[in-house]
């Protein structure tokens, strides 16, 4: 049976910055306009790897603390497949083919596939010592640091092609983020951390680097998720926020729950075709000073979309989860 439960805002708050950088990253910009938009471009680019690290950093870090429950997966599965079947009605509204294929999978989309892998190992990844984490983050982290490095030197590497596939990397990342965090959770537990300004400073320093290296080099290796500047930066900005004092706040909050369901709004064919398809041809972006401003419209216009069809959802999913059929289901599992 489904319960409120009293979110942190600090928490949101970090939920809230993952949606918008990766709105960010995928405004699209024309040729006239990156002409002299190109390190805002560059910076909007680069938001993309960052943003879905401190997505999965976030829900890795309350599943390091909390015990694994199936529903969670029930419900990923469940708005997926609602955004889904909204969407192509809008699609069909617009002049498209109306797809139930498409409609009824919901998003074909590495990113909910990675974040639903990791969700399932979850309870192993939990019997794991210490130890065994401690060296597969030394492996792993080993790993993203050659494959980020041979960008520089080797494009053609076989891992970088093998890394670019979202279905493979996008399982094996998020776990390896989830046991980066439960890690993290253990030394956090042992160790008090007295000052968080410090991760901030890391942060930047990170982050500029990255946007540095990027502007100058366009090594896209660089800004993806699994480079070490990207996921550390992510994780000190993580840090930092996550000591904020920062009250419960409702309008954080409220605007928090639809970040989910915008990220995966923004991979569906309506956006990806109409969406970004008008803006991307529209007078505005072939005018270069109009750029900047077209990435704010995006980011209230996506926002405020989210955050009305979130609240659709949210009926629709307390409805099910308080059926008795669903709580016999879970009750099962």
């Amino acid at each position: 049976m489904a319960q409120n439960k009293v979110r942190d805002s600090k928490y949101e708050l970090i939920r809230i910055l993952g949606a918008i950088t990766i709105t960010l990253s995928h405004v699209p910009c024309s040729e006239s306009a990156l002409k002299i938009n190109k390190l805002i471009h560059n910076f909007n680019i680069i938001l993309e790897g960052f943003g879905v690290n401190i997505f999965v950093i976030l829900g890795a870090w309350f599943l390091s603390r909390d015990r694994f429950k199936p529903e969670r997966i029930i419900r990923i599965i469940g708005q997926m497949v609602f955004y889904g079947i909204l969407l192509d009605v809008f699609s069909f509204l617009l002049g498209s083919k109306f797809e139930i294929k498409t409609a009824l999978s919901g998003f074909v989309y590495w990113f909910p596939f990675g974040y639903v892998a990791m969700l399932i190992a979850t309870p192993f990844i939990e019997r794991l010592s210490s130890k065994t984490n401690q060296i597969i983050i030394l492996i792993g982290g080993s790993i993203a640091s050659i494959v980020t490095t041979m960008g520089f030197v080797w494009p053609d590497f076989v891992l970088i092609k093998l890394f670019s596939k979202g279905l493979f990397i996008g399982p094996v990342w998020f776990i390896f983020i989830m046991i980066c965090m439960i890690e993290l959770h253990n030394f956090i537990e042992k160790r008090e951390i007295k000052n968080v300004s410090i991760y901030l400073i890391i942060f930047f320093a990170l982050f500029i680097s990255m946007y540095a290296i990027f502007s100058i080099s366009h090594i896209y290796t660089i800004r993806e998720m699994y480079s070490p500047l990207c996921f550390l930066s992510a994780l000190c900005l993580f840090i930092y926020m996550a000591f904020l004092p920062i009250k419960y706040n409702q309008f954080i909050n409220s605007i928090a729950a639809a970040a989910f369901g915008i990220y995966l709004m923004q991979t569906h064919r309506v956006f990806r075709q109409y969406v970004w398809g008008i803006i991307d041809f529209s007078a505005l972006s072939e005018t270069s000073i109009y750029y900047p401003f077209i990435c704010i419209i995006e980011l209230l216009g996506i926002g405020l979309v989210g955050f009305t069809i979130d609240k659709y959802w949210n009926y629709i999913w307390i409805r099910i989860s308080n059926s008795k059929i669903y709580v016999k289901l879970v009750s099962k599992i």
